[in-house]
This record gives C-alpha cells, sequence and structure tokens, in this order.
C-alpha cells in the first residue's frame, strides 16, 4: 500500500475520532444545561411559593402590615393598611414609603430606615419616641413600627407591622391630666398638707402652705423626717403615738411643730392612711391653732381677763370653726377619693394596659378589646371624679360678681337642653316666668343645674313625671323652689344631703358622684342665703333656696 494511501487512511481515522469526542462533549454540555435549567424552574418555583405564602400572610393578618423594599418602595399591602391611612392599594403599590409618613418626619424616617438596612434585625420603634403616620386626607396619628427583614435576590425586603395606638395615648393623656388636676387640689389647699412615709417618716410630698407655715422650701421638706419639725423632748411620744396608730382615720389632737427658725407653734393634727408611690404613707392636715393655745393659757392666767378674752375667742373660734369644717370637709372627700375612687380605676388602669401589652403584644383579640373598654370606664369614672371635686374646690373660691341674673330663664334653658338630649314625651314642665334675683350668673347657673338635674334623674323611673320651678314670700323672704314628684328620699337622713360623696340612693339605682348638691350648698352660702329639703320616700323631693 501506498504511503500517500496510508496517509488519507490516518487522516480519516483522525478525523473520526475528533467528531466522537466533538459529539460526547456536545452531549455532555446538554446533560448539564438540562440539569441547570431544572435546578432554575425549582429554585423559582421554590421562590414563588414562598413569596405566595408571604402575601397570604400579610393580607389575611388582623393587623396593618406592608412589604417594601431596601429602598423604601411598597411592593405588598393588606385591608388593614388601606384602612388605617385611607390610601387605596393602586395608590401605595410602587411608591415610596414617604408617602405614609408626615413631611417633617421623613429626614428622620430615611435615617432610621438606612439604619435598619446597614444592621437588618427585628425591631420595634415608636413606643419611646413617637412616631406618626400620615392619612390619605392629610390627618396624622400615632403609630408603633415593627420591622422584620427578608433576605432576597435583589437585596433586603422589609416586613413592615403598623400599629395605630391612638386609643392609648389618649389614656396616657387622661391619666396625666388626672394626675395634675389631684396635684393641683393638693398643692393650692390652704391649709398645711403634707404626706409622709409611715415605716420611715421620710417626707413625700408638701403643698404650698406647710412651707409658708414652717419656712422651709419644698426641696428641704423632701430632705427631711417628720421627726424634724418636732421638738426632742416630743420625738418620744411622736414614735409612739405612730407606731400605735392603726385606725385608718387619726385625729390625734395638738402637737407641738418647730418651724425653721425654731420658733414654737401649736397645730392641730388630722391624718388619713394611704398609698403613696407604692408606699405605706399617712395624708395629714396641720392647722395653726398657737393663737388658740395662747388665748387659752392667758385665760388661765388671768381670770380678770376671762370675760373678755372669752368673747374674743369664741368669735374667733366660731369664725375660724366655720372656715374649717369647709376645709376638712373638702380634705375628708380628697382623702377619701385618694384611698378609694380613684385608686381603684388607677390600679384597673394599670393592671389591664400591663395584661394587653403582655399577652396581646402580637395580637388583639376579644379578650385585648375587653380590657381595653375597662380601661376606658375606669378612667371615666375617675376623670369624672376629679371634676367634680375640682368643681366644688372652684366654686368654693371663685369671685363673685353681682348682677340682676333671671332664674326662670335659666331654668327653661337647663330643661329644655335636657329634653334635646334625652326627649321625654310624659314630662310636665312647670316653670314660673320673671323670676329674678341679684347674684353671680355662672354660680347660680350652676346650683339649678344641679337641681333640675336631679329632679330629671330622680323622675325618670315613674309615670307621669312632673318638675317644677316656682317663686314666693314666705316670712319676709323670698323663697325659691325645684322640686318633683320622683323617687324622694327619707328625710331621716336629710343631714347627709349637702355632704360630699353623700349618697341616698346606690350607684345601681341612679348614678351621680354625691357633689351636686354638696355645690348647690357652698353656692348658696356664698350668697347669704340657705337651702333646706322635704321629701319622703316615693313622694318626690322639695329644695327650698333663699339669695
Amino acid at each position: 500500500m501506498s504511503e500517500k494511501r496510508k496517509s488519507s487512511i490516518r487522516r480519516q481515522v483522525l478525523a473520526e475520532k475528533e467528531l466522537s469526542d466533538i459529539k460526547y462533549a456536545l452531549d455532555q454540555s446538554s446533560i448539564v444545561a438540562m440539569t441547570d435549567h431544572t435546578e432554575r424552574v425549582n429554585s423559582m418555583a421554590a421562590h414563588h411559593e414562598s413569596e405566595e405564602r408571604l402575601r397570604r400572610m400579610i393580607e389575611h393578618s388582623s393587623y396593618g402590615k406592608l412589604l417594601m423594599d431596601q429602598n423604601g418602595t411598597i411592593q405588598l399591602i393588606n385591608r388593614e393598611i388601606e384602612k388605617q391611612f385611607g390610601f387605596s392599594r393602586e395608590e401605595m403599590l410602587g411608591k415610596n414609603i414617604e408617602l405614609l409618613i408626615p413631611h417633617d418626619s421623613r429626614p428622620r424616617s430615611i435615617r432610621l430606615l438606612r439604619k435598619f438596612i446597614s444592621n437588618p434585625s427585628p425591631r420595634t420603634m415608636g413606643s419611646g419616641r413617637e412616631l406618626y403616620g400620615l392619612r390619605s386626607d392629610g390627618s396624622q396619628f400615632p403609630v408603633e413600627i415593627g420591622l422584620n427583614p427578608l433576605p432576597s435576590e435583589p437585596g433586603i425586603m422589609v416586613l413592615v407591622t403598623v400599629t395605630d395606638i391612638t386609643e392609648r395615648k389618649q389614656a396616657e393623656i387622661e391619666l396625666r391630666r388626672s394626675e395634675g388636676r389631684y396635684r393641683e387640689l393638693f398643692d393650692n389647699n390652704p391649709l398645711p398638707m403634707w404626706v409622709y412615709d409611715a415605716d420611715t417618716l421620710d417626707f413625700l410630698a408638701v403643698n404650698q402652705a406647710t412651707c409658708r407655715q414652717y419656712g422651709y422650701s419644698r426641696d428641704e421638706f423632701l430632705s427631711m423626717k417628720l421627726i424634724e419639725i418636732r421638738p426632742d423632748a416630743d420625738v418620744p411620744l411622736l414614735l409612739e403615738n405612730v407606731s400605735s396608730t392603726t385606725e385608718s382615720l387619726q385625729k390625734s389632737g395638738d402637737w407641738r411643730h418647730r418651724r425653721k427658725d425654731d420658733s414654737i407653734l401649736f397645730v392641730e393634727i388630722s391624718s388619713h392612711e394611704l398609698s403613696f408611690a407604692g408606699r405605706k404613707s399617712r395624708l395629714v392636715l396641720a392647722n395653726d391653732v398657737t393663737d388658740r393655745r395662747r388665748a387659752e393659757m392667758e385665760l388661765r392666767g388671768s381670770e380678770e381677763r376671762y370675760r373678755e378674752l372669752a368673747s374674743t375667742l369664741e368669735r374667733r373660734v366660731a369664725e375660724r370653726t366655720v372656715e374649717l369644717e369647709s376645709v376638712n370637709k373638702e380634705l375628708e372627700a380628697f382623702a377619701y377619693s385618694v384611698s378609694h375612687d380613684l385608686r381603684a380605676p388607677l390600679r384597673a388602669m394599670d393592671g389591664f394596659s400591663l395584661a394587653l401589652l403582655e399577652d396581646y403584644a402580637e395580637r388583639l383579640d376579644g379578650t385585648g378589646k375587653n380590657f381595653l373598654d375597662r380601661i376606658r370606664n375606669a378612667s371615666q369614672q375617675m376623670s369624672r371624679l376629679i371634676d367634680d371635686l375640682l368643681s366644688l374646690s372652684r366654686v368654693t373660691r371663685s369671685d363673685i360678681h353681682y348682677a340682676e341674673v333671671n332664674l326662670s330663664s335659666i331654668a327653661k334653658e337647663i330643661v329644655n337642653r335636657y329634653q334635646e338630649l334625652q326627649p321625654r314625651k310624659d314630662l310636665v314642665v312647670d316653670m314660673q316666668d320673671g323670676v329674678k334675683v341679684r347674684g353671680d350668673e355662672r354660680l347660680l347657673r350652676i346650683a339649678l343645674e344641679n337641681l333640675l338635674s336631679n329632679a330629671w334623674k330622680f323622675t325618670s323611673k315613674i309615670e307621669d313625671p312632673l318638675i317644677t320651678f316656682t317663686s314666693a314670700e314666705h316670712d319676709g323672704s323670698i323663697v325659691h323652689c325645684v322640686a318633683d314628684n320622683g323617687a324622694g328620699f327619707d328625710m331621716r337622713f336629710a343631714d347627709k344631703l349637702f355632704g360630699a360623696f353623700q349618697r341616698l340612693h346606690s350607684a345601681n339605682e341612679f348614678e351621680g358622684t354625691g357633689i351636686g348638691l354638696a355645690t348647690v350648698q357652698r353656692i348658696i352660702n356664698r350668697h347669704g342665703g340657705r337651702i333646706w329639703a322635704d321629701s319622703g320616700v316615693s313622694k318626690g323631693a322639695a329644695f327650698y333656696f333663699t339669695i
């Protein structure tokens, strides 16, 4: 065989081998390509399934939830977000999260988002420094924001939970407002008052009158103990008295006290047990009776001056007794409300708020809503009690501006307003025309409001109810009368009518706080008049007063 023929055969064999190698390589490449394609399909299917689960989780959540990318662009939202912000789904999807943030808060929000993206870990914002959402109508509302990172191919996705905390903020505001009213009542009392720790005898709170009477500043008092305002010789007796006191209300008589300048004064002490900032404490009223004690000593030392001093003392005691009775009644009502009526709503607010925070942070079901309702009811009752106390205090302290007052016109306005709010077709109202007096219109309106409110309330459960307002001359005086044919009361308890928090009907029968008639009496007394009542059980009631 020629060399030329052999060379041709070798070239053909090599060509066939190369073709075989190429086919094998192509076959392997095809297998790899098919494997990669299958993995990508499976990965895409898993990713799609994960996204679908996330979408369902967001859509069916009872909380406001949305999904945004690391640039703040909104990708998914649920119906709760639509309800909270007032925007439609179409208006939010694809928009930046700034759409839902008030303009002045956006720079801070952008910084918080960048900080979160740089260190993506679950966190909650808004419980400390306040955050606000922006509704479609331009109004703002306080929110608490939860952020959770979700890794994805483009980068970090952020799951945002938005909680509207408007009701929580309102409850906090009401609590702070109530505490402020309580502090005002304590600080502005004309007689010295303080609270001390029953175990350590540390001063916990003092009012302005205490500082004036003893010469110490408030800060100085709060760094002192009760024994420091007592002469050294009286300290053992003080300690014995404090350790042996078990009654909730203690009237311990007269004591010697020492001012900052070391001068001695005599004080009449009344104290009441309460809980202050979680500590067993006592609220003390300390009335300066030094003048009375000096007068007594002078009387004992000089029989010749007895008649003159006794007359002076009786007059001064009578004047001071009237003042003290009024102040002591306010103190008793105040102390009672602190230890009973005010403490219960505060405990309810604190307990159920805590339960809400600890047990329902992730969801709010029917039980959580029930807790909120009970918190609101307790805070509203507390607010009504404090408002009534403050109203009574203002009536006592406010100046009187005399002018001609048309009582008939005021009475008709009050009854007409009640008819608009609570229409009663079966009610008969008889108001005498042209009844005019000279007095303070604002205070007399408050007095008629309370009397007619009682008449309206106590005729609400009878047939053929009747309310009247009349005026007539009796024994040389003009006597005005608000009367009704309602539930009435037992005259054996008439002496309790005008006391603060004194009620002759249970709260289950008729609502109220027991302040109204005490307020009326203060107003009538300040106008130089008097007020009295006549009634019988189920026979109606008539309240008579003069100006």
